[in-house]
């Protein structure tokens, strides 16, 4: 029997796990983006999840993609909560390691902000001032 060999996640390039519970298999990847499917053994998994290895009009028979700047039906207005959180102006280069484990690097000028969750992230200083004002 042919052994199937476990494909790198297509959005992160890592190698994903593989997750048994109560002989529900399925694989995730640490980047978060992908929670897949339950399958009922291991190999069924791996083909499930190396699937998702597939580029354009295949990867969409399987998942839904949004372009940028696309217009998609069924949106409806809505509002930030007006929830306080904290800014600093950072005058340097520098690294945030973000939830996902990798590393985002902010320019000169850019935020650093911590959310609602107290994680440290990073905002380019345009969309902070067009998003937020400061409380004095």
């Amino acid at each position: 029997m042919e052994k199937l060999k476990l494909l790198p996640c297509p959005w992160c390039g890592e190698t994903p796990i593989v997750n048994c519970y109560y002989n529900n298999y399925w694989i995730d990847c640490t980047c978060g983006v992908i929670k897949h499917v339950k399958c009922a053994n291991t190999a069924d998994a791996v083909k499930d999840w190396n699937r998702l290895n597939t580029t354009g009009k295949e990867r969409e028979k399987i998942m839904k993609l949004f372009q940028t700047r696309e217009v998609v039906d069924g949106m409806i207005n809505c509002r930030k909560k007006p929830i306080i959180i904290q800014a600093k102006v950072i005058d340097e280069p520098f690294q945030v390691e973000t939830l996902e484990g990798n590393y985002k690097t902010g320019k000169p000028g850019d935020m650093l902000m911590k959310g609602i969750d107290n994680e440290l992230y990073i905002c380019d200083r345009d969309i902070f001032d067009r998003t937020y004002d400061w409380i004095v």
